[in-house]
């Protein structure tokens, strides 16, 4: 066998291999560069604080918590052993985003060719949204993640339909699925929704009826509490606004970085429909495009798009972190549609080389969370003297403060309110909990309004504190610290 044979095999045998890889390589690398450059804020103190917790501990906050347990079990195992610096709690997120770039790629691949996987595993990877959450120690890459296991597993069923080990792999990634968001329920649901459409249906009814009670099965452990979270929440409601019509279109200029991408995208669309037109070939696009494949991933991707947006007005969901599995979908149809508008290979190449040049283009590698916690707890350190009284509200914004004000008492998850009362630090919700605590006037009140308005509208705390004293000092730390120093 010469060189250039030799080659070729090794080619064949491990461009797969080679290009999995790469794409894991390429979003480790550059999603790792500005990992820990923005501050623990938002919902990862509370995330950490709780991994830190014992395991009993951690099912016990399930009755009060909005997530299932899994992504606390995973990070309360990681931080045992690596800590809770900010590079540690959010590199599970990252390694789960990097891997979903593998399993994109595999399914454009699998199911259609190199081509398609590539490019779907390409825009995956250069879009703001995807590096935006894996600089968060949270659950939704691990969600984005397992639905695109999901996906490749339904499709290898699809596929194979006499390969069990498909309907086993199936129901593990479907039974971490609705271990990790309650959202998740509705990958199921498609799953069946999907099975309704497809060729030959009769065949995978059995199969998947016994698939999906099985997972109803596993999931008994976690029925009451679910019961009793979803009526927590049509009772009380939630924080997430009713949706408005705009943000149909906005999440998807969202998910490929901006509306000037959407736009070239939307001429790539119609260029390729007016090549098709030119050449004749409509008939055959249209038989691609009814493809079963391309109709179950248009399916995973509209269905919940849509439902999830109609939902809203009722139980609001419509975010970007609750709909971020939805673009897994979304980008490997983006992939399989310019593979079909665009017959002659290099048509293909250039088109998707001006796409995904453009998400390069417009790509923020270091996106901002708009918290500066790091900065309101130095200044308070500043401020503050052996005698300052310190209120924070609302009072669930004490661990983001902690974690960055007064890390070890952070760490001693069961003692940390003791400890930062013993420093006179207090969260507090209302008025009647300030009363108290200003109840023997202390020498000077500091005030932390930390987004407060959700939980005091009316601003009574502030107003109460004013009656008080007769001197205040205002400081503000971007975006939407308030803090007032109050003195006599």
């Amino acid at each position: 066998m010469n060189e250039k044979n030799s080659t070729s095999l090794f080619y064949k045998r491990y461009s797969v291999l080679i290009i999995c890889f790469i794409l894991f390589c390429l979003n480790f690398i550059l999603k790792s560069i500005f990992i820990d450059n923005r501050d623990i804020a938002n919902d990862e103190p509370f995330t950490i604080y709780w991994a830190q917790a014992s395991l009993s501990d951690i099912f016990q906050i399930l009755h009060n918590e909005n997530n299932p347990p899994l992504h606390f079990l995973l990070l309360h195992f990681w931080v045992k052993v690596f800590g809770i610096s900010p590079m540690s709690v959010r590199f599970l997120s990252l390694l789960f985003t990097s891997l979903t770039s593998v399993i994109i790629f595999l399914i454009g691949k699998n199911f259609y060719n190199f081509f398609t996987g590539i490019s779907a595993g390409l825009i995956f990877s250069f879009t703001t949204t995807h590096f935006f959450f894996s600089h968060e120690a949270r659950v939704y890459p691990l969600f984005a993640m397992l639905t695109a296991l999901s996906l490749y597993f339904f499709l290898s069923i699809i596929k194979e339909s006499n390969q069990k080990k498909y309907y086993i792999f199936l129901f593990i990634s479907n039974m971490l699925l609705i271990y990790s968001h309650y959202l998740c329920f509705i990958i199921p649901f498609i799953e069946c929704l999907s099975i309704i459409i497809i060729r030959e249906r009769n065949k995978f009814i059995k199969p998947f009826f016994i698939l999906m009670s099985c997972l109803a099965i596993s999931y008994i452990p976690m029925i009451f509490i679910f019961i009793e979270r979803f009526s927590n929440t049509a009772s009380n409601g939630t924080w997430v606004p009713k949706p408005e019509i705009g943000q149909l279109y906005g999440f998807l200029n969202l998910f490929i970085n901006n509306r000037i991408n959407m736009l070239i995208l939307i001429i790539i669309f119609i260029t390729g429909i007016a090549v098709i037109l030119k050449q004749k070939t409509f008939q055959l696009v249209i038989n691609n495009v009814l493809n079963q494949n391309t109709i179950i991933i248009f399916i995973w991707f509209f269905i919940p798009y849509i439902l999830m947006f109609l939902i809203s007005f009722k139980f609001p969901v419509f975010i970007d972190r609750y709909i971020l599995f939805i673009s897994v979908p979304f980008y490997v149809f983006i992939a399989i549609i310019t593979n079909i508008l665009f017959y002659k290979k290099i048509y293909k190449i250039i088109v998707s080389t001006i796409f995904i040049a453009s998400l390069i283009f417009t790509l923020n590698l270091n996106p901002d969370n708009f918290r500066r916690m790091k900065e309101l707890s130095e200044l308070i350190k500043k401020i503050k003297t052996n005698n300052s009284y310190v209120l924070i509200a609302p009072g669930y914004a004490d661990l983001g403060f902690t974690y960055h004000y007064d890390l070890e008492s952070f760490k001693d998850y069961k003692n940390y309110k003791i400890r930062l009362n013993a420093q006179n630090i207090y969260p507090v919700y209302n008025k009647t909990e300030a009363l108290k605590i200003l109840n023997i006037l202390p020498e000077d009140c500091i005030y932390i309004q930390a987004g407060s308005e959700f939980q005091d509208p009316d601003n009574k705390i502030y107003n109460y504190i004013v009656s008080r004293y007769k001197n205040v000092s205002h400081y503000k730390v971007y975006q939407i610290y308030q803090i007032h120093k109050f003195y006599n």
